[in-house]
């Protein structure tokens, strides 16, 4: 019963609208390897230590994270998760060899994964105590099934881009789609502050 309702409250309702649109990106690793292997010539052990590079990156936005998460309140972090996880596309647009790509994975890697946490902490906050568990992992199966679904549906507008307009067009394309989905994430904001979950002063 308590499950029943914490999954109909409005709390709950628009932040897995939030987490959905967040992670709803046709810009996806996938299409990244795609591009950099197969369509700009680069090999499978630069895109491997691509991977890490990318890695290592989001460790050190995690850490920072831990120390400024506190200290800014809830509702400046929302704004913070959108814009980072804007950025954290957009940069792919400065893509073009090797140099580029370690700047652009160093700046991604920071940038996605504080938006990252800071969704991930918006799911725990609006969690019900009874059954905080369980809305979590449903939370996040919201957000696992926004990945899956955009990582399909952007290999396929990859490939019918790629055969209209070429590979750096379509890889642009995707950028963009994926900036733009996630930016409407503010069009939930002001849901969000009314349903509970952000507030200015926490």
């Amino acid at each position: 019963a308590a499950l029943g309702r914490a999954v109909r409250t409005p709390a709950v309702l628009t932040s897995a609208a939030f987490l959905f649109l967040w992670n709803f990106n046709p810009f996806s690793s996938s299409v990244q390897y795609v591009y950099m292997v197969r369509d700009m010539g680069l090999s499978d052990q630069f895109y491997g230590t691509m991977t890490s590079l990318f890695a290592a990156a989001a460790m050190c936005g995690s850490l920072a994270y831990g120390f400024y998460c506190r200290r800014v309140p809830f509702a400046r972090l929302i704004h913070l998760a959108i814009v980072t996880g804007v950025l954290s596309t957009l940069t792919y647009w400065g893509l073009t060899g090797k140099w580029s790509a370690c700047l652009v994975t160093v700046l991604s890697g920071v940038t996605y994964m504080t938006g990252n946490l800071i969704q991930l902490d918006l799911a725990a906050r609006i969690c019900p105590p009874k059954a905080a568990g369980t809305v979590f992992a449903l939370l996040m199966s919201v957000s696992n099934l926004a990945i899956l679904t955009s990582t399909w549906l952007g290999g396929i507008w990859y490939d019918q881009l790629d055969a209209l307009w070429g590979h750096r067009a379509a890889f642009n394309t995707l950028v963009a789609m994926g900036a733009a989905f996630t930016a409407g994430c503010w069009l939930l904001t002001p849901w969000l502050r009314a349903a509970g979950p952000v507030d200015s002063e926490r």
